[in-house]
């Protein structure tokens, strides 16, 4: 197994001697101390996995059900829990655009741990972000798809009957104005966004299908077309961004204020994301059930 500059292998003792020879090839130094030999246990990427005798099923990160004969040594990670940074110092407001943010760290701390400590590693999580979480102005526990913080739902908090209705609301506006994930670093580059424009609006599909890579190649040519056209100039394909996640906040807190009106009740299961593919079909496919007619709002 191999990531970035980690690796777990499996070989003779003499394995270690000959790993360390070609790697130092190519410019590369052992850590000291993180160098392991175990016939029960594999480390890589700071996360260690035990060998079990007999194989067992699990979830990767794509969500499919794999065979394995390893198992994720659970622990409470103290750098989540504390929102702890790797450069130092901790996790604020303008970090909740990147890999940093609140809700992806939640969900992430809550994989890692023993589920026997959800509940007390959540409470402690939430007291420690606290005062970042009110500065949002946010839904905590709604997903990053609707404009929410995402954090995890549990026996710690949830979602109220007035987050659910304006949920609904917003899902009934999704053409007009909807949310911007907190979580999407944003791009200065428009290349993309202008490509898709300029090309027939597609429609969208629940799953991958070759109509999807189809259109995805055709909006890589427009790209092409679009540096190569002289009426196009760079401002119409590069711009200023603001802060970096204020933006997203700023707009999804106005988005989320009852004063603008409120729905039904959002039932649990809307609340889960649904991927939709763009793509070119012909007009007897878009019948069916699987496919949804978008028209894409340039923003």
């Amino acid at each position: 197994m191999i990531n970035g500059d980690d690796c777990g292998m499996r070989g003779p003792a003499d394995l270690y001697k000959h790993w360390r020879t070609i790697t130092a090839f190519c410019g590369l130094k052992e850590s000291i101390g993180k160098t392991y030999f175990s016939k029960s246990f594999v480390d890589i990427n700071s996360t260690s996995f035990e060998l079990k005798k007999e194989p067992h099923n699990t979830t990767n990160n794509r969500g499919e059900t794999v065979q394995t004969v390893f198992q994720l040594t659970q622990y409470v990670n103290a750098g989540l829990l504390l929102g702890l940074k790797r450069s130092q110092g901790v996790i604020g407001l303008s970090d909740q655009f990147s890999a940093n943010n609140m809700g992806v760290r939640a969900h992430e701390l809550l994989r890692l741990a023993p589920k026997e400590l959800h509940n007390a590693a959540m409470k402690v999580f939430i007291n420690k972000h606290r005062e970042t979480l009110e500065k949002t102005r946010l839904p905590w526990y709604m997903p990053l798809w609707l404009g929410g913080v995402g954090l995890p739902a549990g026996p710690w908090g949830g979602n109220s009957e007035l987050d659910r209705r304006v949920a609904s609301r917003i899902l009934f506006n999704w053409k007009k104005e909807r949310p911007i994930p907190i979580n999407r670093e944003e791009l200065p580059w428009k290349t993309w966004l202008k490509a898709e424009a300029a090309l027939p609006p597609p429609v969208f599909s629940k799953t991958k299908n070759e109509h999807t890579e189809a259109y995805s190649n055709a909006v890589s040519k427009k790209c092409i077309d679009l540096l190569f056209d002289s009426e196009v100039h760079l401002s119409d394909l590069h711009e200023e961004l603001q802060a970096k996640g204020s933006r997203a906040i700023a707009h999804n807190a106005k988005l989320w204020k009852p004063e603008k009106g409120i729905g039904p009740e959002l039932p649990e299961d809307k609340l889960k994301f649904q991927a939709k593919y763009p793509n070119w079909v012909d007009d007897s496919a878009r019948l069916s059930d699987d496919y949804q007619e978008v028209h894409y709002d340039l923003d």
